[in-house]
């Protein structure tokens, strides 16, 4: 580890011997007698898998000693996300928690559409009566915006959809409505993981020019395979106007090289090789 700046006693060839491992540093979860272990925490639920039984084992017990924890086997189901495995590999959805907004929002009967947002959908910060109850169009987008997990066919509706948190009225909600009645028609849709695929890693880039009414701004938006596996996508509304249709693709090509490169370092901390160099269509 490199001398801090500022600390001026060593000399150009010496480094800091650490007693311990640091929180925060790369190398720091990598001293596990040459397994690798991956630990993901969300408050107090843990996802836990390794290349060896006999470390996820010992891991499960020093953690249990520790704290009191449940063994919930292995995984199935976490945080809306059903995970279904075989040997072909393996199926993320999010039908259940589809289903409990379904009927939440009392739509069970109603009727199923085939696209995200009707078609020409214009919908402005000042046309329609304002909602008496802003919580309830709020809740239903923030957890439209949680199905982007699995679903990235929502994710211009999504996008679109939450401009108007601040002051929503009725075409706004009738509008997140109409998202749901297609979430209906598509139940079974999510995404899947082979078991035999390669590592490249490939990432496709597109915006629309001027897109917002209000502001004239454009989106940004991007989706990042490795092999044939999406794992990364989003839309996104650009900071500033572009001048053309050039200045806005040029944008969009700038976000996707960011994340592509976030996406690489993280390959790598997982032990993916990363062939290189890595497309941007």
């Amino acid at each position: 580890m490199k001398p801090p700046l500022g600390y001026d006693k060593a000399t150009s060839d010496e480094v800091c011997h650490l007693k311990r491992s640091l929180y925060g540093l790369k190398q720091a979860s990598r001293d596990l007698q040459g397994e690798f272990i991956v630990l993901l925490v969300y408050v107090d639920d843990m996802l836990l898998t390794s290349t060896s039984q006999t470390q996820i084992d010992e891991i499960k017990v020093a953690l249990d000693q520790a704290f009191t924890s449940k063994d919930l086997g292995e995984l199935k189901y976490f945080f809306g996300i059903e995970i279904i495995k075989n040997t072909s590999g393996i199926m993320l959805s999010q039908k259940k928690y589809i289903l409990d907004m379904i009927k939440d929002l009392n739509l069970d009967h109603s009727r199923p559409v085939s696209t995200p947002l009707p078609k020409g959908l214009g919908l402005s910060t000042e046309l329609g009566d304002v909602l008496e109850e802003p919580e309830q169009y709020r809740k239903l987008v923030g957890r439209l915006l949680y199905l982007n997990i699995t679903r990235l066919d929502l994710s211009y509706a999504t996008q679109h959809l939450s401009q108007f948190l601040s002051c929503p009225r009725k075409p706004h909600l009738q509008a997140a409505m109409y998202v749901v009645r297609y979430l209906k028609s598509t139940l079974h849709l999510g995404l899947f993981y082979s078991a035999t695929s390669d590592d490249v890693v490939k990432s496709y880039s597109d915006a629309d020019w001027r897109t917002c009414l209000f502001t004239s701004r454009s989106l940004s938006a991007y989706c990042i395979f490795v092999g044939n596996h999406l794992v990364s996508w989003k839309t996104k509304k650009q900071k500033t106007v572009s001048k053309s249709f050039a200045e806005a693709e040029y944008g969009s090509m700038s976000s996707t090289a960011s994340k592509v490169v976030w996406l690489e370092g993280l390959l790598q901390d997982l032990k993916v090789h990363v062939s290189l160099p890595i497309y941007l269509y």
